[in-house]
């Protein structure tokens, strides 16, 4: 009888004791998951007020990016080139940007290389619709030439403005830029690529010209020449011109500074 008890007391003890196992587990596994304060705070490494900002910068860029892209769209334009070298005809790309209006015409400045060899000049909107360009005035060793947008032979649907012009002297390595441009095909137009100030003023190893250039590491292809680089506030701040084509280097593409540009533009345009 006593080895009984003795027995039954064991059994008692050992359900109570597994109880409690059971119920602790059941309390830290799945009743201890409210939602507490967090241990870590930005201010515990000094990132608070304008620090904190900073630091989630990269975040709130993005929708200004896409605003600011959106607002240069109709300053920038596509222009197709028929050419003509000898026996050899073909059709080339490029880009150009609006810098001025009066009652009859839009102004857009390019490369001259874009205009090489030309016999037609068209703008091609974004509805797909060829709008013949008269020609002004070129710089070749500028690398800048005007070209005049009849308002009157535009479609209804088009829309084009003059850009904000910038300060190019303001520029300083490590500022957001933005290019617009139809790279390579007309089925790429006024497409956007975003990077940094490389350099303000380098003196590019592709030209022989004493002229400095702005850097960017910001996406260059071919038919983005006259295209527009732009600053996070919507200002034109320089002409894309020329970019290394080498197997060995990537993002390094270069753009006339926009007061340049202007200086030149105003003696074309009593050319």
């Amino acid at each position: 009888m006593k080895k009984l008890l003795i027995a039954l007391m064991c059994i008692i003890g050992t359900v109570i004791i597994g109880l409690g196992v059971g119920f602790a587990s059941y309390w830290v596994a799945f009743l201890d998951r409210e939602a507490k304060p967090a241990k870590f705070h930005l201010a515990d490494n000094g990132f608070a007020g304008s620090a904190a900002k900073s630091l989630l910068a990269p975040v709130q860029l993005d929708p200004a990016i896409a605003q600011v892209a959106a607002d240069v769209q109709p300053c920038v334009i596509t222009i197709v080139v028929e050419t003509q070298s000898g026996f050899d005809a073909g059709i080339s790309l490029g880009s150009g940007v609006v810098f001025r209006e009066d009652d009859t015409y839009f102004y857009a400045v390019t490369n001259a290389h874009v205009l090489a060899d030309s016999i037609g000049t068209y703008l091609y909107t974004k509805e797909g619709d060829l709008v013949g360009l008269s020609e002004g005035a070129k710089d070749e060793e500028a690398d800048l030439a005007l070209v005049r947008i009849p308002k009157a032979d535009l479609p209804e649907a088009t829309v084009l403005k003059p850009a904000v012009i910038g300060d190019s002297d303001m520029l300083r390595s490590g500022d957001v830029v933005i290019v617009v441009g139809s790279p390579e095909d007309i089925a790429y137009q006024n497409s956007v690529t975003v990077g940094v100030v490389s350099h303000p003023s380098r003196e590019a190893l592709f030209s022989s010209r004493p002229n400095s250039y702005i850097q960017t590491d910001a996406a260059i292809n071919p038919g983005n020449s006259g295209g527009g680089l732009f600053t996070l506030d919507g200002c034109l701040v320089g002409i894309i011109s020329n970019k290394f084509v080498q197997t060995d280097l990537e993002r390094l593409g270069f753009a006339i500074p926009i007061n340049r540009t202007m200086d030149k533009i105003e003696t074309l345009l009593q050319k």
